[in-house]
């Protein structure tokens, strides 16, 4: 099968996956900026079966699929699949990731629980203690815990060399620090393609290092909470049409499993940790070109990022 690949580079192992699985990939790395660097359009260079390609449009017409591994040109993917072209990854379900006030507003329409949170619009604006959460330039602030006045005072000093003045009218998703003595962080990490795909992974981070999930082959093997949050997130999933890597966490509490808060999602594969899905994953590259259902090479995935 000829592929071609819309990315940013991160993703690289993964298109690497369908490369060895013996299809022709056209690779598509975003490299614009007013000063070019080799570095971004440099990817996979060298590799077998796999042809980097500076122009992305003179290619729709000469493969069979499209696919994206990140969270960037979703509106891309969404209007070649608008025009008929098959697709993985990528769409307007994207906007869920990066737009994290629209996200807010989404699971507040379908019932998932979710932390007490205000939209403000700039950094002066935040009351400590909170968790402070940006839209799409996680580049330059991934989200962050304010404690107190002088926590934020710091942390005002160290955005200022980023954003300057306008640090206070930048937008600002501003959400309740949560008892993490009473909850716990899991996560699950999926494929959907009209659904939710079992087997899927349900697992946790310790201290954002090491990464431990377990192959889960039906929704009632999960806790409750994340059952309820699954069916709600399907609405969602269902009328945006995604097909693609998705992946979420939630605060559990672990003595009354029903009781969830929701925490952030990405729409792709989760990285670094996804990157392992070429291994954790028999048939990873008929998942994303053959619509196959995902077969894990074993009962558990541990991935400890280098």
């Amino acid at each position: 099968m000829n592929v071609l690949v819309f990315g940013t580079g991160i993703e690289f192992a993964l298109v690497q996956a369908l490369a060895e699985a013996g299809h022709q990939v056209y690779y598509y790395t975003d490299y614009l900026a007013p000063f070019p660097s080799f570095e971004d359009f440099g990817s996979g260079i060298g590799f077998s079966n796999i042809q980097k390609v500076h122009t992305f449009f003179d290619y729709v017409d000469k493969v069979d699929k499209i696919v994206s591994f990140d969270c960037y040109g979703g509106d891309v993917l969404e209007f070649l699949r608008s025009k008929g072209y098959d697709t993985f990854g990528g769409g307007r379900a994207v906007e869920l990731e990066l737009n994290r006030k629209l996200l807010k507003l989404v699971l507040k329409g379908v019932g998932v629980s979710q932390p007490d949170y205000k939209v403000v619009k700039g950094f002066d604006k935040i009351k400590p203690p909170a968790v402070v959460k940006l839209n799409i330039f996680r580049g330059s602030a991934e989200t962050f815990t304010i404690q107190d006045e002088a926590e934020k005072r710091n942390i005002e000093v160290q955005l200022k060399r980023e954003f300057g003045e306008f640090l206070n009218k930048v937008e600002f998703v501003v959400e309740q620090i949560l008892d993490k003595d009473k909850y716990v962080e899991f996560g699950f990490d999926a494929v959907y393609n009209d659904g939710f795909q079992f087997p899927m992974l349900f697992g946790l981070e310790y201290k954002k290092g090491a990464y431990i999930g377990k192959v889960i082959n039906a929704l009632n093997e999960l806790p409750s909470g994340f059952q309820d949050m699954i069916l709600r997130l399907d609405l969602v999933l269902r009328k945006m049409r995604y097909k693609g890597f998705i992946s979420a966490e939630a605060f559990l509490n672990p003595k009354q499993q029903r009781e969830y808060y929701f925490l952030d999602i990405t729409m792709r594969p989760p990285y670094p940790l996804g990157l392992g899905y070429r291994y954790a994953i028999q048939n990873f590259a008929d998942v994303v070109l053959n619509d196959a259902k995902p077969v894990y090479r074993g009962r558990y995935y541990v991935a400890i990022p280098f």
